[in-house]
């Protein structure tokens, strides 16, 4: 029991100091194979300490591509970004002849809390030209 207390504390302390949400500017599009579309990736710093949040995108079928501005992040206590120069785009390519959704999902993951993970679903539809 000690231990599961232990670690419920760590949890909630790593809640309190680097929090955060991740957020999706849409939650679905349509692209054309070998065309990209751009998802705007919005994040939040919910915790108390400057906080970096590693990204990666999961759940996506052979034949889509998916490429990050980039994969790392820091945002001060209370901060909220998305869009603009220092945000973060996720653009996804069908390189496939697929023409059934795809969904995904967006992983943001602070670094000094690695148990909190915070997610946002989208999909993706490709149409033949």
């Amino acid at each position: 029991l000690g231990a599961d207390l232990d670690r419920l504390n760590d949890t909630l302390q790593g809640v309190l100091t680097h929090g955060g949400s991740v957020f999706l500017d849409r939650n679905s599009a349509t692209a054309f194979p070998g065309v990209p579309t751009t998802f705007l990736v919005g994040l939040s710093n919910t915790g108390t300490l400057p906080t970096t949040f590693d990204l990666s995108v999961v759940g996506l079928p052979p034949g889509v591509s998916a490429a990050f501005s980039q994969t790392t992040i820091t945002l001060a206590p209370g901060q909220t970004l998305i869009g603009g120069s220092a945000g973060v785009t996720l653009s996804l390519t069908p390189t496939g002849p697929t023409l059934e959704p795809a969904g995904f999902t967006v992983v943001a993951v602070p670094r000094d809390a690695a148990g909190i993970v915070r997610t946002a679903a989208g999909s993706l539809t490709a149409r033949a030209e």
